[in-house]
């Protein structure tokens, strides 16, 4: 006995989702909550504006609220931390609430562990070993969950350093330039000389004697590092302004996607579509009038935080 697979047509699939009544005022809190979280403060600033939120103010489901002076804040902590600027990041956490650090030990020891990082990155070694002395080894005795990675961050001394574009492998001619400026400033090892080839490996051989450095402690000097760290800190200053570490429309999509796998476990078929299609389908044409205006206009927004301009 053979049983029939459950089918969805199109048009009754487009029928169930028209009779879902969603809010205007819904999906433009979904779109804040994203914007606000992620700290895209010039996004943030226009969406407000032409959703008709207050662009000072914004109501949250807990009762807590995002401004945009607290958004700013907490991009210039993040920043500091992708740039490698850990010290100005943990004065602008303290000024901002001091009590983050000291209910969150494991945010503290990553954060200290980073300026550690990026003390060895720099070659600065005599005020690593001093750093780690009197900062982090006394918070790894007190919590030795956080001994392994103390080690971890100490064996970057055991090996040669890459040699490393500051702030990552950057692209293009700004990072031709970078990677210029840090092959001038390298040891004699990386830059070329006119002495005779035995005496520049007589030069190296002290160098030659560090072995390479492994896959998982070359992972401390990549820039993901900083991300891991900026990311971490980020949801902590979130969790302490009574907001959520994580913003609610990628969890929706958690859960579209979670529904969608016990459709496919039943055997259900329905109309599938893509996102990406689906948002290049709706995207407006411009006129061709609109579109050499738009090529050549000189007025297009500087956004100090890196944000894209948003159409709505």
């Amino acid at each position: 006995m053979s049983t029939k697979r459950p089918t969805t047509t199109p048009e009754e699939w487009s029928k169930r989702l028209a009779a879902v009544n969603v809010s205007k005022d819904d999906l433009n809190l979904l779109v804040a909550n994203y914007l606000f979280t992620e700290g895209y403060l010039s996004a943030a600033e226009n969406f407000s504006r032409e959703a008709g939120l207050d662009t000072t103010r914004l109501g949250t489901a807990g009762g807590a609220t995002y401004d945009l002076e607290s958004i700013r804040n907490r991009m210039e902590i993040r920043r500091a931390v992708l740039k490698g600027e850990v010290e100005t990041a943990l004065e602008k956490v303290v000024d901002l609430d001091l009590e983050i650090l000291d209910i969150d030990p494991s945010l503290h020891f990553h954060l200290l562990q980073q300026h550690l990082i990026e003390l060895i990155r720099g070659q600065h070694i005599p005020e690593a070993l001093a750093f780690a002395q009197n900062e982090l080894a006394p918070l790894a005795e007190e919590h030795p969950k956080f001994l392994k990675e103390l080690e971890k961050t100490m064996a970057l001394l055991a090996f040669e350093l890459p040699t490393l574009v500051p702030g990552g492998v950057q692209e293009g001619k700004e990072g031709e330039a970078s990677a210029a400026t840090t092959s001038a400033a390298a040891p004699p090892l990386v830059k070329e000389s006119k002495k005779s080839k035995k005496s520049k490996d007589k030069d190296v051989s002290t160098v030659d004697q560090l072995p390479p450095m492994p896959a998982t402690i070359s992972s401390l000097l990549d820039p993901s590092q900083r991300l891991r760290t900026a990311r971490e800190l980020n949801a902590a200053i979130l969790a302490a302004q009574g907001h959520a570490a994580e913003p609610k429309l990628p969890q929706l999509m958690t859960m579209m996607n979670w529904g969608e796998g016990l459709l496919l476990e039943k055997g259900v078929d329905w109309p599938k579509w893509n996102l990406h299609e689906l948002m290049s389908s709706k995207r407006p044409t411009p006129s061709p009038g609109a579109a050499a205006a738009a090529a050549s206009s000189t007025d297009a927004p500087a956004n100090g935080d890196g944000d894209a301009p948003m159409a709505l």
